[in-house]
């Protein structure tokens, strides 16, 4: 009878080690799958990510210019710059989020120099055209964006009202620029209160495995994987030091970063902060469902704000 069980006890047994190898593996490369923004098996589900796009002026009718700046850890970055048509009013640094590039924002530019404002896009590191193998989720990017700004400002390309608008990561990176530097409007898409916060649902898009929050043992391997300190990307604390009037927008359906950071975001600020609430859209889908109306909306805040 012994026998009999011997064989699938012995399966089962290397089943189940074999598996948590496997799980083993997985949880320890996913931070390297996060991290890698070009990681080659990310780009097994979307192959975009690994191809390289410049932008496409002509097919949206724009006096666009592409150009290159150097970061303070000698990586070479791309952007590009379309100037307002007519009188200027100031200059819009637009910043994509994960895994996203600068020409996403190629069918909206013209709401903004239409309107007077000068638009410039970058490529985040590691994205698109810019150098990096790795993101920083908004650690590193901040001092990038520093370093972009003091070249449009020795090029002479910061032109009236410094306005910072991102998306999630892009947003992040915003506001820690609007925090340290200073600017005169922040607008921010779909932007999280804390990485810690959203940081399970990343490892349960990687993994497959649900997860509302993470061991805290798991949660610092995940950041020394990454190099980046715990506690270091935190908007919610940032914002609070943001001295200009700052549009938080956020889709009501968004799952990824639900609604309610908006909400706590916009307690943060007190007067100082508007919320606009999409309805129907997903972390992604603001501009298609907000529309036109979305953009004038946008536009009339940059045109009445002014830093304080």
């Amino acid at each position: 009878m012994r026998r009999k069980w011997v064989k699938p006890a012995l399966w089962l047994t290397l089943g189940g080690t074999a598996s948590m190898v496997l799980l083993a593996a997985v949880l320890l490369y996913t931070p390297f799958v996060i991290r890698e923004v070009k990681n080659p098996v990310a780009g097994l589900f979307n192959d975009t990510l690994l191809r390289t796009v410049p932008p496409d002026f002509a097919s949206y009718r724009l006096r666009g210019e592409t150009f290159t700046f150097r970061t303070r850890d000698s990586l070479v970055m791309s952007a590009y710059r379309v100037p307002a048509e007519g009188r200027v009013k100031g200059t819009v640094i637009a910043l994509h989020g994960y895994r996203s590039n600068k020409n996403k924002y190629l069918p909206v530019i013209k709401y903004f120099t239409e309107a007077g404002y000068d638009f410039v896009a970058p490529d985040l590191r590691g994205h698109n055209m810019s150098e990096g193998q790795f993101t920083g989720f908004s650690y590193r990017e901040k001092n990038d964006i520093e370093d972009l700004l003091a070249y449009l400002k020795k090029k002479g390309w910061l032109r009236g009202k410094l306005v910072l608008y991102g998306h999630s990561i892009g947003a992040a990176t915003a506001v820690e620029v609007a925090a340290r530097h200073g600017a005169d409007a922040l607008v921010t898409e779909s932007l999280f209160t804390s990485f810690d916060e959203i940081l399970p649902h990343y490892l349960t898009y990687y993994t497959g495995v649900p997860a509302d929050s993470l061991p805290e043992e798991a949660e610092k391997f995940f950041y020394r994987q990454m190099e980046i300190p715990p506690d270091s990307i935190r908007p919610i604390d940032r914002i609070g030091r943001v001295n200009c009037p700052v549009l938080l927008v956020h889709g009501t359906e968004d799952k990824k970063v639900p609604p309610s950071h908006a909400r706590r975001l916009k307690d943060t600020l007190g007067d100082r902060g508007r919320l606009m609430l999409i309805p129907g859209a997903t972390h992604n889908t603001l501009w298609e469902k907000g529309g036109e109306v979305y953009f004038r909306r946008l536009i009339r805040f940059l045109d009445s704000a002014s830093a304080y």
